[in-house]
């Protein structure tokens, strides 16, 4: 049995350049720290059966994608962000723990919408684009997911 790479490194970005039903994913190589969002609503739910105790169910996922890209204007992965953040819209992402072609690699996907484009540049270290992405109107459901088949 082998175990998935959790250093930080190994982990990748990808974008869809195709359709989520047949994905061409192609990966962000300028990507630095990635950060996948997972809130959970928590929905009161008490009732005077319970008690003097309040009681909670699962509500909506606010779910999202934040990352740094190095200042590469001219990479085709800072293009396609770029422009669904100027176009408003959708591009497919997913944040896995390897090789999005090799079987047994897990992550996240999710049809997005970039909504932060911002660039920093201090006066040490390299310039770099801080992205935030959602997920947007798509019939796709955001999916932690497991590749099954190369």
């Amino acid at each position: 049995m082998t175990t998935r790479s959790m250093v930080g490194i190994a982990q990748r970005l990808y974008y869809n350049t195709a359709t989520p039903t047949t994905p061409t994913w192609v990966q962000i190589t300028i990507a630095k720290d990635i950060k996948v969002t997972a809130d959970k609503e928590k929905v009161e739910i008490t009732n005077r059966g319970h008690g003097e105790t309040n009681r909670y169910a699962g509500g909506g996922v606010d779910m999202g994608f934040t990352f740094d890209v190095s200042n590469k204007p001219a990479d085709a992965g800072f293009i396609a962000l770029l422009a669904s953040f100027t176009g408003k819209t959708s591009i497919e992402l997913a944040a896995v723990d390897g090789d999005i072609t090799v079987a047994g690699t897990q992550g996240v996907r999710a049809v997005c919408e970039v909504f932060k484009f911002e660039k920093t540049a201090g006066l040490k270290g390299e310039a770099k684009w801080d992205v935030e992405a959602a997920p947007t109107d798509s019939a796709e459901v955001p999916s932690f997911f497991t590749v099954t088949a190369p």
